[in-house]
């Protein structure tokens, strides 16, 4: 178990060094992150360890196990019928993120079978450090806000110029916001920090996510709020109420933020543009799609990108709409297959849920508001908000009411 933590420990070391544990490998913007050797290591050296101990059990049938797999069949099969159409260093880039997917995947595969080794003692542990990866990125972001408020200095490395908005390591205040929604949701699910633990840590959460100014993870903390107060206590929906009232009013850019939600020349409406061209793209390719990864590839062939930007920059190979970007890569039959894997861990949350699991309540909140945003980011693709999701998934499985009688 002390190697286990170990791996998690640098797994996570890596998640919060965001954009500076940053690899460039191959050309077009593709890049290794330290995040992905960490959960490579941590990947390999618990499945030799269950090799070796012969501990692999019966969650190879897992429900989430098998759905996700039959996505990512799919997906590679449609990668690839796809790639006889592309140069070899295009098939390389592609293949490349469905095996960071992949590898992602069976961290919730490994994951599940230490876990149940293990027993509650490093599932807490594992909960814990969760959270604190949540507040290790707010309090960047916070001394980033004062060392380096204007990203327009790195806008010729292919960043958005945000001003004066918390983007922590990540960089992007959007993404950021994203994950630290999903510490949040799980710190208020969890019964075992005490109530003056809790309070500060919920404060410096909150008010790095105001700080953000991201309408989407805004929207998603509200819905999350929502869930929470359908199945814990009402208290929180006017309890969250009364902080964004006051927010509102005492912070005029966040007045100023969702008043631009109907400016027709806000950024929002660049949102619309990035529906519309994974909807042209999926409808030329409505069952196989254009392949995992290959929607840089797809976009430049529509002419959709700007002759400044021939590649698209750094947004280029993905949609505004983790969902859209499914259907547009995998086709229909890829979108319905991701659709039950989604389900399926939502479904495994809800049980756990109903059962008592405060882990599950923190996950099947999340899940739900990650339903909504991300349709307005590629969030369900962001490595570090799949690792948590994963993470916290293989955290619910292990609960007593999740595992097979």
């Amino acid at each position: 178990m002390k190697i286990l933590k170990l791996l998690l420990l640098l797994v996570f070391f890596s998640l919060v060094l965001g954009q500076f544990g940053r690899l460039p490998v191959l050309s077009g913007g593709t890049n290794i992150y330290l995040q992905d050797l960490a959960v490579f290591f941590l990947v390999l050296g618990v499945f030799l360890h269950l090799l070796i101990s012969r501990r692999i059990k019966q969650s190879l049938f897992d429900g989430t196990v098998l759905a996700g797999g039959a996505y990512i069949f799919w997906a590679l099969a449609s990668f690839i019928y796809n790639s006889q159409w592309l140069d070899f260093e295009k098939n390389v880039v592609g293949f490349s993120y469905l095996a960071r997917f992949w590898l992602y995947f069976l961290v919730y595969f490994v994951l599940v079978q230490i876990l149940r080794e293990g027993g509650i003692e490093i599932r807490r542990w594992v909960i814990k450090i969760l959270i604190f990866s949540g507040l290790v990125l707010a309090v960047s972001g916070f001394i980033q806000l004062m060392v380096l408020p204007d990203l327009s200095v790195l806008s010729e490395y292919g960043y958005d110029p945000h001003k004066n908005r918390l983007v922590t390591t990540f960089l992007d205040p959007n993404f950021s916001g994203a994950y630290i929604v999903l510490s949040l949701n799980l710190l208020l699910s969890v019964p075992f920090f005490g109530s003056s633990a809790r309070y500060w840590k919920v404060g410096l959460l909150l008010i790095a996510l105001i700080l953000t100014f991201s309408r989407s993870a805004w929207l998603m903390f509200a819905v999350s709020v929502f869930v929470f107060g359908l199945f814990r206590s009402r208290k929180m929906l006017l309890a969250a109420f009364f902080i964004g009232f006051l927010a509102y009013f005492l912070v005029p850019r966040v007045q100023t933020r969702i008043a631009g939600i109907t400016d027709p020349d806000d950024s929002a409406k660049l949102r619309f543009v990035s529906w519309q061209r994974a909807v042209t793209i999926a409808k030329n390719s409505p069952i196989l799609g254009v392949g995992f990864n290959n929607f840089r590839s797809a976009q430049e062939e529509q002419g959709f990108f700007d002759f400044n930007i021939p590649e698209g920059g750094r947004a280029g190979a993905g949609s505004d709409s983790s969902f859209l970007l499914v259907l547009a890569t995998t086709g229909v039959v890829g979108f319905f297959l991701y659709l039950i894997f989604y389900l399926t861990l939502a479904a495994r949350a809800l049980r756990g849920l109903l059962s008592g699991d405060a882990v599950s309540l923190g996950l099947f909140v999340s899940l739900v508001g990650l339903l909504l945003e991300s349709n307005f980011i590629n969030s369900l693709f962001f490595t570090p908000i799949l690792l948590w999701v994963f993470i916290a998934a293989a955290v619910s499985s292990t609960h007593p009411s999740q595992r097979p009688a």
